[in-house]
């Protein structure tokens, strides 16, 4: 449920960075700006001055120097490299059971790799185009995760009603008292 919740955010999210990017840049810009001075102020009321006082600065320097919100694409980058390594890893497992599933499983991931490593490696192109660059990376990700998704629940759901049954029937078979090895032998002596 959270993994479909975080795709239908990122193809969300992605189509409004392609929109309105500069928009966006400048309220994410000041809602970490905020959120970094209420937190500073917080600390500085009920906890201690330290803290606070770096938290504050921070929120001052993100308030003031637009330009360090370059590092939200590298964030997003990051993010989507590893989610889309761990979704690799899972697609594997696909290469025995259906080849056209994990072909386009394989496919769809790459790509969400590739994406994700460009976000990384590009981050300090103009913020606009950036943001359009990371909206698509976003709404490709989102896309080919819930592709993934699909694909994956249809041979996991497969797979379990393949495993319960023959569980059921080992289990019903070893209830009357007989074991499934000698029925496997019987099996074979009929045919012969």
């Amino acid at each position: 449920m959270m993994a479909s919740a975080m795709t239908i955010a990122m193809v969300i999210f992605g189509i409004i960075f392609i929109i309105a990017p500069g928009q966006v840049l400048n309220i994410i810009h000041w809602i970490i700006a905020c959120l970094l001075l209420a937190a500073g102020a917080y600390l500085l009321c009920f906890r201690g001055v330290f803290g606070s006082i770096i938290l504050i600065l921070l929120g001052l320097i993100v308030a003031f120097h637009p330009g360090v919100m370059d590092v939200i694409p590298i964030i997003l980058g990051i993010y989507v490299v590893i989610s889309s390594s761990a979704k690799l890893r899972g697609v594997m497992s696909l290469k025995s059971t259906s080849p056209t599933a994990y072909t386009v499983a394989m496919v769809t991931s790459v790509i969400s790799l590739v994406c994700g490593v460009l976000m990384i490696i590009h981050p300090g192109i103009a913020n606009t185009s950036f943001m359009v660059i990371v909206g698509i990376a976003m709404v490709i990700y989102g896309l080919s995760d819930f592709i993934d998704m699909v694909i994956l629940q249809k041979h996991l759901n497969a797979f379990a009603k393949g495993f319960s049954a023959k569980s059921k029937s080992s289990d019903t078979k070893k209830k009357e008292g007989v074991k499934v090895d000698d029925i496997k032998e019987a099996e074979v002596v009929k045919k012969k």
